[in-house]
């Protein structure tokens, strides 16, 4: 008789406390697939598991599988109805994360009215995310009052107060903390991120080298590094440490939003744009355009294509333009750039350009630039038909001080502008000098200020466009910028003055532009239009009256961003 075999051995499932181990291990290290699926593990045992239920679906949430995570945090609250509190807190958060901030704050609501402490705090910084900072401020102040040594409360208002510009009144609370507990992590790192938007990133360098290592591991700290190093023009470090922080934890939306701001700055994208400008005298010029940027190395190469198409009284001309461009830093404080445009058709002939530029910081809030450039007069027909180029050479400084309050900025040129169809040159000299005032109001950006810029031709020629031998303007600006979180942004600005042409009387001159863009957080892409407006400003072609000259323009843009194209 053949015997039978025996019967596999049937293999225990593992310990719920092991699983839970391999879980958490795995969430610390980014491994956020490994640790959902040992929660399922746990799950698959005891279905109602408290623990593995609730930071399954914080697991969830941190890589980004949203609907998910809401069923996650749902079956708990249902599960453990005890912990409702527990829940909402979660589903406002997801909520937030997602740019829902109504629901968020519907969620958090009932808990608000009851005076719960950390759905307060919540949902005040909630209300900050979503661009309503005197909302904001004025919740967490209402509690500080009644706890007037609330740490984490004192944190998040000078979170708020420097979201909204106030920086001094930040770093008051930051410093009254550091007095108190000389380490304090989150202390520390508020103001580093103060002297990065400050400009000063030797000085949040420094801050961050105080913080001890475990702290510095902390993925709010290593998020603080990657904007330093994106600042130093570190950009490959700094994009690889933010990759790293976007796999999940408590920094991947800041992680995340850190991505789309290098890839705004350095690529890739790919965009689509067009404006239309119209004249009281005639002109209509036309300029499509596709334009794409790359990674490379820490710098970036530009590609574009561009028609440049201009009308004006029964003459018509389009010629095409090709650029390609590069810029890279050197160092911490300098970056170099450059590049060279090919125009198709300029008077009858195909021409080129180029453009050197070397910017410098050599301070904090000081900028500094150099450029040199060759450029083809292509804004009106004629302009273009007589070969009409312009080689500059501009010097250009900014001063800001008082936290990022005040700006002083100047600039001087000097361009030959020549037409080689007619064998004339003239000479170019321009000057401008500004002071910028940054208001400190929580509602809004809203900015103002003093301008004087002037130039003037050694000698005016008839070559199309507006060259007189003087021209004068001093008046006032001023900006408007209301932003809801990072999607949605409306911004208007204006300026007044007076002009003179060449000596003359003085001429009433005023402008406007009114622009918004949407960045949809669901989908790597930004849209953007604006519309401008100028009465006798300075005009384009040579008019009879400059007083009666009217010029307006739209324009529309749309930038699809990428990922990992070129490193």
């Amino acid at each position: 008789m053949v015997p039978l075999p025996a019967p596999p051995a049937i293999q225990a499932p593992e310990p719920l406390g092991v699983l839970l181990d391999r879980a958490r291990k795995a969430r610390e290290a980014g491994r956020l697939g490994e640790a959902i699926q040992a929660y399922d593990a746990m799950l698959a045992q005891v279905p109602d598991h408290e623990t593995a239920l609730l930071e399954r679906a914080e697991t969830l949430g941190w890589a980004g599988r949203f609907a998910e995570a809401r069923e996650g945090y749902l079956a708990f609250r249902k599960a453990y109805p005890a912990r409702a509190y527990t829940s909402d807190l979660a589903l406002a958060r997801l909520a937030a994360w997602q740019d829902h901030t109504a629901e968020a704050l519907a969620r958090l609501d009932p808990w608000v009215k009851q005076e719960q402490r950390q759905a307060l705090l919540d949902s005040a910084t909630y209300l900050s995310w979503s661009g309503r900072l005197p909302e904001s401020l004025a919740r967490v102040r209402r509690w500080r009052l009644a706890h007037p040594e609330d740490r984490e409360a004192i944190l998040l208002e000078a979170r708020v107060l420097a979201w909204a510009g106030r920086n001094a009144e930040a770093r008051g609370a930051y410093d009254r903390l550091l007095a108190q507990a000389p380490g304090d992590r989150e202390a520390l790192a508020g103001l580093a991120r103060l002297s990065i938007w400050e400009g000063d990133t030797a000085g949040a360098r420094r801050i961050l080298d105080r913080m001890p290592a475990a702290a510095l591991a902390h993925p709010e700290s290593q998020l603080l590094l990657a904007q330093v190093e994106a600042a130093e023009g570190r950009t490959r470090s700094a994009r690889r440490r933010a990759d790293a922080l976007a796999q999940g934890g408590p920094a991947q939306r800041d992680a995340e939003e850190l991505r789309d701001d290098l890839a705004r700055a350095r690529g890739p994208w790919v965009e689509l744009a067009a404006d239309r400008t119209d004249t009281s005298e005639g002109l209509r010029t036309e300029n499509p355009a596709l334009r794409a940027r790359v990674p490379l190395g820490d710098g970036a190469l530009d590609l574009g294509l561009a028609s440049r198409r201009s009308d004006f009284q029964g003459a018509l001309r389009r010629p095409s333009e090709a650029s390609l461009g590069l810029s890279y830093p050197l160092g911490a404080r300098m970056t170099l750039s450059g590049a060279v445009r090919r125009i198709s058709d300029s008077g009858g002939g195909p021409a080129w350009g180029y453009t050197l530029g070397l910017g410098a910081t050599p301070l904090p809030g000081l900028d500094l630039s150099l450029s040199r450039e060759r450029s083809l007069a292509l804004f009106t027909p004629q302009a273009a038909a007589l070969r009409t180029a312009f080689v500059s050479t501009d010097l250009g400084a900014t001063w800001r001080f008082g936290q990022g309050r005040h700006a002083l900025s100047g600039a001087l040129g000097q361009a030959d502008v020549t037409s080689s169809a007619l064998g004339l040159t003239s000479t170019r000299r321009s000057h401008m000098a500004s002071y910028e005032y940054r208001f400190p109001v929580t509602a809004l950006d809203l900015r103002g200020g003093l301008m004087i810029r002037g130039f003037g031709y050694d000698r005016t020629l008839a070559l199309g466009f507006f060259n007189p031998e003087r021209y004068r303007w001093s008046g006032l600006f001023g900006s408007a910028a209301w932003r809801r979180g990072r999607t949605f942004e409306l911004g208007l600005g204006a300026q007044a003055g007076t002009q003179t042409v060449n000596g003359g009387a003085g001429q009433f001159t005023w402008s406007y532009r009114a622009g918004a863009t949407w960045h949809p957080r669901a989908w790597p892409a930004d849209l953007s239009a604006w519309w401008t407006q100028s009465v006798a400003g300075l005009p384009v072609t040579t008019p009879l009256d400059p007083a009666a000259y009217r010029e307006h323009t739209l324009g529309l843009s749309l930038r699809i961003r990428g990922n990992h194209w070129i490193w």
